[in-house]
């Protein structure tokens, strides 16, 4: 597995503009130097919308890098504002709606003065165990001091603080509505019943399973009783759909 630039481990450079696009590209540019040959691209949340742009940019490229995709609770957006923009484009109601909202959480984010305390309120280990406490069904197990401290440690690099504001204030990058049809190698979805960040019964939740029901066997869908992160909540399960995928391919 590698962390997306600003995620992680990976450096967290200030100025840098962080977008669904950018770390594309960043995927495309490893699979072709490390990787050097066509990939499965397994991702998490916001990892599964970036494993599908590169996905279809590999098809729109006629790249041939990409032998299929494995979505894991895959999120709308790179942030919240992904809800603002329709994918059928009916009217621009949420715009309207959100849009004074999402203004205020820029202005707030982008002063630092007050965004700064907030950010270290929310980096330390007690609220980190709290969050991620939310995201897990079987909590007790998973979140450990080891899974805290993953979370907390990159919370401490330089570039941080800067690295979280960008994100959180950032276009949203494209819906998966709106990639997902471009996609033309197979892809395994795999999705967490209890999931309370991208709930099943949401409009990308409920996406995903119509695209399954309406495609052939190259596009599968599967349930877990897992919550938004499958590959920790019940690992054996989505290993082993993720190999069996694999093995079809």
């Amino acid at each position: 597995a590698i962390d997306l630039l600003g995620f992680g481990k990976s450096d967290k450079p200030i100025g840098f503009e962080f977008s669904i696009e950018a770390w594309r590209d960043l995927v495309l540019d490893f699979i072709d130097e490390v990787v050097e040959q066509p990939a499965v691209l397994v991702g998490n949340s916001i990892g599964s919308l970036i494993s599908l742009t590169v996905a279809a940019r590999a098809e729109e490229e006629a790249m041939g890098v990409v032998r299929g995709v494995v979505l894991l609770n895959c999120a709308g957006g790179m942030n919240s504002k992904f809800i603002m923009e329709s994918p059928m484009e009916e009217d621009d109601l949420k715009y309207k709606l959100f849009s004074p909202l999402f203004w205020l959480i820029d202005r707030i984010l982008t002063t630092r003065f007050i965004a700064e305390p907030l950010f270290n309120n929310i980096k330390t280990p007690e609220n980190i165990r709290q969050v991620l406490g939310n995201v897990y069904v079987n909590s007790d197990a998973n979140v450990d001091d080891e899974l805290v401290d993953m979370f907390v440690q990159p919370s401490l690099d330089p570039g941080a603080f800067e690295t979280f504001v960008a994100v959180l204030t950032g276009q949203p990058g494209p819906r998966p509505e709106r990639v997902a049809p471009q996609v033309k190698c197979p892809m395994c979805i795999i999705w967490g019943r209890e999931d309370i960040v991208t709930d099943l019964q949401g409009p990308i939740g409920q996406y995903f399973q119509e695209l399954a029901e309406k495609s052939g066997p190259e596009i599968q869908m599967n349930l877990v009783n897992t919550n938004h992160c499958p590959q920790d909540d019940d690992p054996l399960t989505v290993n082993n759909l993720i190999r069996n995928f694999e093995a079809s391919l």
